[in-house]
């Protein structure tokens, strides 16, 4: 047995693996249905990818919407290199001095450039010759769709959107093994940065007690008849605990995952010591994974 082999056969021995499924649950899926997560681990057995390598991960932004199944760039290499129909691919830039034309009846990109003046990056694209086709799959991408100036792509422009065409058009040559998945680099980042504020926002809202507030519990004196309020809040048997909100937040690995914390917190009651507690935490976690 080889070493690639022998590397697949270790990859899809931590798929099956409870302990193993568990974690990746915890960390690289968080907040998905069991439907979702047999979705996402199916998904990760049909790829051969490894989550614990940021390969392959989930994140769920809105209960009432579907999960996404996120690959990186080089888990997609990866994949379709073991595809036996593959033969090879390749990704370029277009800039606005280039000469660049696609022909659809033969299927042909001609780009030619120089490197003196190639102009304005407008977008890149991608060819993926399979063994089994006459002709490549083609995707060219618009970098105006997916450059909002943030993060890498204020200084890596290039290499971004030839990431994204990349991915698209691998996902397209490998369909059946892909269908459903999206790499993190073409998933619109005016979306994820919105969605990413809008929950840091609710959950920061949720443990300073503006979404959430504890509901005091009444004692009555039955000696005078007085009525109290306890700052003490019922424990909701069935709900998650204050520690287990307070671990997830701890163990949190990315921004995601902290986010997801406040699944957790809006399904309890703090008591205003808890709230204190939980937002000087997830500032401090926050803080620490944005660096």
């Amino acid at each position: 047995m080889n070493s690639e082999a022998t590397a697949l056969d270790k990859v899809l021995a931590i798929w099956k693996d409870e302990s193993q499924l568990k974690t990746i649950k915890e960390i690289y899926a968080p907040n998905l249905t069991n439907g979702e997560f047999q979705t996402f681990v199916q998904m990760g057995m049909a790829t051969g990818l490894n989550p614990f390598l940021r390969e392959i991960w989930a994140v769920k932004y809105d209960k009432s919407a579907p999960a996404q199944i996120f690959i990186g760039r080089d888990g997609y290499r990866k994949t379709i290199s073991r595809n036996k129909n593959y033969d090879y691919h390749f990704a370029d830039a277009v800039y606005s001095n280039d000469e660049f034309c696609f022909d659809l009846t033969k299927g042909e990109v001609r780009h030619t450039y120089n490197f003196k003046d190639r102009g304005k990056l407008m977008g890149a694209y991608c060819l993926v010759f399979m063994k089994t086709s006459s002709k490549p799959f083609y995707v060219f991408v618009e970098l105006s769709e997916y450059d909002l100036g943030r993060s890498l792509w204020k200084d890596k422009k290039a290499t971004m959107i030839k990431k994204v065409a990349e991915c698209q058009a691998i996902r397209m040559a490998d369909s059946c093994t892909f269908g459903g998945t999206h790499s993190d680099d073409e998933f619109p980042e005016d979306r994820r940065e919105e969605r990413k504020l809008s929950k840091l926002n609710k959950l920061t809202n949720t443990i300073e007690g503006e979404v959430v507030e504890p509901e005091p519990t009444e004692i009555i004196d039955t000696e005078t008849g007085e009525v109290t309020q306890s700052e003490e809040v019922p424990a909701d048997p069935n709900a998650p605990s204050f520690d287990e909100v307070k671990k997830q937040m701890e163990n949190a690995q990315n921004i995601e995952a902290l986010i997801l914390a406040k699944d957790l917190a809006r399904s309890l009651k703090f008591s205003p010591v808890q709230i204190d507690e939980l937002a000087k935490l997830f500032k401090q976690q926050q803080v620490k994974l944005k660096a």
